[in-house]
């Protein structure tokens, strides 16, 4: 079975640039790199990865799209979006062949519904004229403001990740797959099936725990708006990198080998536009 990662990261640790990482994550206080991932992927007919931003800042975004790597076959880089330079700056980012959009932490913004300001909403807009998609990192309690915000860019592609981070350590399921169910009505959304270890007790889930918020995510979305993440190394606070492996094996049981190469493989290549940007996969 063929696979792409949608969702990993690279880094070289300094607390300055990943101010999020805190002392309960000394895990992830270490050097990840393209190599140390191909390492652990080699067995899993893993065929390349998009690698998302983790740092607030351009020189990453520069960084992650200056390497000369074959496995990447996208970059989701950072961006200021909502600034007065942004178009600016956007217009530096597209001369980068391996760009396939950005990702902005809204999760941690003091303003819950910051995605919501004009000047964010302008922004967004710009990235359609240039097929560029957005990752939308927001937790449970932002999902509220989404379907407002989906209305607003008719015109982009989003991707929500991490399932929209639900609320696993208080059990608020409910809640959780009626903002799913109204949002997943968007056509433009897509969601990737990871991050999921990192939402309950570290090291204390259980396949069992998750198959109801798994289970949501196929009704809603199908089975061609869905696909795989590791998010690798955070998963490493809660899991080991294979979990992601077998808990995707747990649920996939029902799907024929069809709808399996769609999650691991095409529906990513889709959503991100690879073959535009690279024909050998």
């Amino acid at each position: 079975m063929k696979i792409i990662d949608s969702h990993f990261h690279l880094w070289q640790y300094s607390a300055e640039n990943l101010p999020w990482i805190s002392n309960e994550m000394d895990i992830l206080k270490n050097d990840f790199t393209c190599n140390h991932y191909l390492d652990l992927s080699k067995s899993k007919g893993i065929k390349g990865g998009i690698v998302i931003q983790a740092q607030a800042n351009y020189e990453e975004s520069y960084y992650l799209l200056n390497l000369d790597i074959p496995f990447i076959k996208g970059v989701v880089a950072w961006a200021d979006i909502s600034s007065p330079q942004f178009k600016v700056h956007l217009n530096e980012l597209i001369k980068y062949k391996k760009l396939v959009g950005l990702r902005y932490n809204l999760q941690d913004h003091h303003q819950r519904d910051f995605m919501l300001e004009p000047q964010f909403l302008s922004g967004i807009k710009l990235l359609s004229i240039h097929n560029l998609t957005f990752d939308i990192l927001v937790y449970q309690n932002q999902l509220k403001y989404l379907d407002k915000f989906l209305e607003a860019c008719p015109n982009n592609k989003f991707v929500l990740d991490h399932m929209g981070k639900p609320d696993l350590v208080n059990k608020n399921f409910k809640d959780w797959e009626t903002q799913i169910q109204n949002i997943a009505k968007h056509k433009t959304l897509y969601c990737k099936i990871s991050g999921i270890f990192t939402e309950t007790q570290w090291h204390q889930w259980s396949f069992e725990e998750f198959l109801p918020y798994l289970e949501t995510i196929v009704d809603c979305f199908g089975k061609n708006r869905i696909m795989f993440g590791t998010d690798w190394p955070v998963c490493l606070l809660s899991t080991d990198y294979n979990e992601n492996f077998n808990l995707a094996e747990y649920f996939l049981k029902t799907f024929s080998e069809e709808e399996k190469h769609s999650f691991y493989f095409q529906n990513a290549l889709d959503f991100y536009s690879i073959y535009s940007n690279n024909n050998e996969i």
